[in-house]
């Protein structure tokens, strides 16, 4: 096997004969029905060691005031019937205070609760509002906090996600987007939307909604770092900007919306965190929570229809959506940046997120633009992950491939963030780490199965009488590089 070129093995090969060498390798596997364990597909006999001169070491996870402040979108209510419920119409814009009909979370949005909002900012793409209706004279955010969060959001995170994903509906006539900083989220949910009942008509519901585009979201904490609460704005404007543009054929009739609209939770929620890893005020927080738990992906939780209860196995598979729509982003040609994020230009990728939010459901969405199946591309997407690891160790032809890179990340030099995939912690804000975030496991310490659809990354070495390797199940590839003789 030549230095640093891939080779690719499948069941269809039979044993196959390793040379003596260091090697990198991943896993593959490609089913999509389901997220199930299957026995360990690779084996090896022979010469097999782990690599001496390599350490391994379990990695600590990214630190942030909150690791687990991602969103969630609403999933819509079923059955809701449309009557006519009497409530105040739009207030006029940039009054400067406004009463919120805030969804209860944990009832899935059946009921609202009543907040006075005191609007605080308004720029050209949001309003700002502050829940005060528990507050005491002089408990607003300082201003300074406020016009800092709103450059992040006016200049950057939302020119930014338009620029990925396209213009939200604009159903209230004004123009902008509204976020509501409130206490009454539960604990677990930093931010929401809930466009399947906000973009519809005051009158609509027998419940009182607010009417337009809006964010909710915990109030700010002066504590934590302004670029943390706009980073997770870049999610969740981004999901509401997808969602609304799906939603938007049904807007006269919510009888008539289909199940599909809001399919595919984490493949959405990685189109949102997209978002967030190019916005340039931080990085793709759930992206280092999937590549330190690689055992958690799986191509069936794409097409979820449900959040997963356990918190690491959520996050995790946020940042696998991610990771997967970064891929499919970035092969379509992603974003072009110049001058530290001053100039950033479509080089293609924005036609990736029209193709998916114009799809319906499923794979017949979830697919790079040059028509590659899940069968090809996953395993090309796959590669990409594996030679994170073997940056200057590659062939040059291997290094070319495009079928098998991620765009170029690049760091934001006035916001201080990074534009782009997150793949290294050198890509990570504030992070003292270097290298690849996900580590390759030592061949002795692989686990006895794995999920379909999953991956798995190793490093084996073969001593000089060589090994045979062979691949045992029908839906999975072991790509294998060697980069050391």
């Amino acid at each position: 096997m030549p230095l640093g070129q891939t080779v690719r093995v499948t069941s269809s090969d039979g044993p196959f004969s390793v040379s003596p060498g260091r090697y990198a390798v991943v896993v593959v596997n490609t089913d999509t029905s389901n997220d199930e364990f299957v026995d360990y597909p690779l084996h090896l006999d022979g010469s097999i060691s782990d690599p001496v001169t390599t350490t391994f070491r379990h990695l600590e996870p990214q630190k942030v005031s909150d690791p687990a402040a991602v969103s969630r979108g609403y999933p819509m209510s079923k059955g809701r019937t449309a009557t006519v419920f009497p409530r105040p119409g739009p207030e006029p814009n940039d009054a400067e205070t406004r009463t919120f009909f805030v969804p209860r979370y944990e009832t899935g949005g059946e009921e609202t609760i009543p907040r006075t909002a005191t609007l605080r900012a308004s720029g050209q793409h949001v309003r700002v509002w502050e829940d005060q209706s528990t507050s005491s004279a002089g408990t607003l955010v300082p201003d300074t906090v406020l016009d800092e969060l709103m450059d992040r959001l006016d200049h950057a995170v939302l020119p930014r996600a338009k620029a990925m994903v396209g213009e939200p509906t604009d159903v209230d006539g004004n123009g902008k987007i509204d976020i509501l900083f409130t206490d009454v989220l539960p604990d677990a949910v930093k931010a929401f939307c809930h466009p399947s009942a906000t973009l519809f008509a005051p009158g609509t519901f027998s419940v009182s909604y607010d009417y337009g585009e809006v964010v909710y979201a915990h109030g700010i904490d002066e504590s934590a770092p302004v670029w943390e609460t706009s980073t997770l704005m870049s999610h969740e404007v981004a999901q509401l900007i997808v969602l609304s543009q799906r939603l938007e054929p049904f807007l006269s009739d919510p009888e008539s919306i289909p199940p599909w609209v809001e399919a595919d939770i984490y493949a959405v929620e990685g189109l949102a965190s997209l978002v967030m890893g190019w916005s340039g005020q931080s990085h793709a927080w759930p992206v280092t929570t999937a590549l330190e738990h690689p055992q958690e992906a799986s191509l069936a939780r794409l097409t979820a229809s449900s959040y997963l209860a356990d918190a690491t196995a959520n996050l995790a598979s946020y940042g696998f959506g991610t990771l997967v729509q970064e891929y499919l982003f970035d092969q379509a040609g992603a974003m072009v940046v110049s001058d530290g994020g001053a100039t950033i230009q479509d080089g293609g990728g924005k036609a990736y997120p029209q193709a998916f939010t114009a799809g319906q459901e499923g794979w017949d969405r979830i697919h790079p633009l040059d028509g590659r199946p899940v069968s090809t591309w996953y395993v090309d997407f796959a590669t990409a992950l594996l030679l994170v690891h073997l940056d200057g160790k590659l062939a040059p032809s291997t290094a070319k491939d495009p079928r098998t890179a991620f765009a170029p990340t690049v760091l934001d030099t006035k916001y201080g963030g990074f534009l782009g995939p997150t793949l290294r912690w050198e890509h990570v804000r504030d992070s003292s780490k270097k290298g690849p975030i996900h580590r390759l496991m030592p061949w002795s310490q692989h686990p006895a199965s794995m999920r379909r659809g999953g991956l798995s990354f190793l490093a084996v070495s073969v001593g000089d009488s060589g090994a045979t390797m062979q691949v045992s199940e029908d839906a999975t590839t072991a790509v294998w590089v060697r980069h050391r003789p």
